[in-house]
């Protein structure tokens, strides 16, 4: 079901530990007023959507302790609004990003990711 008024006013998602499954919709990309987004503790999988780098306002992301997979997107570091980001305990892979926002984490914000790499990670 669509609100079109909903992404006008909505600036917080916060369904953490509720026991999620399925996939991050990319449309969570189209929330031009979204400051957190906290989905942590569910058994949410597949890929972090590259939408979520149209969220140029947001403060806080917090992925961790999901079944995701695969890369961060590239274009997460278009987040330059972003003061607490965390993807722990997931099951990542690749290299990390080190650019403008995401250059300001560290390695608590990635750990417990055995396929992530690079800085501020020591596995190169």
């Amino acid at each position: 079901m669509e609100h079109n008024k909903i992404s006008e006013y909505l600036t917080v998602i916060n369904p953490s530990s509720n026991g999620s499954v399925g996939e991050i919709p990319s449309s969570i990309g189209s929330l031009k007023e979204l400051h957190l987004l906290n989905l942590s503790n569910n058994a949410i999988a597949g890929s972090i959507p590259s939408s979520l780098g149209n969220l140029t306002i947001l403060e806080a992301l917090d992925l961790s302790r999901n079944e995701l997979t695969g890369k961060i997107p590239p274009e997460l570091t278009q987040l330059t609004s972003l003061a607490f980001f965390i993807v722990s305990d997931t099951r990542l892979s690749g290299p990390i990003a080190r650019e403008k926002q995401l250059n300001t984490f560290e390695n608590g914000s990635y750990g417990g990711n055995l396929g992530l790499c690079g800085a501020p990670l020591t596995k190169k």
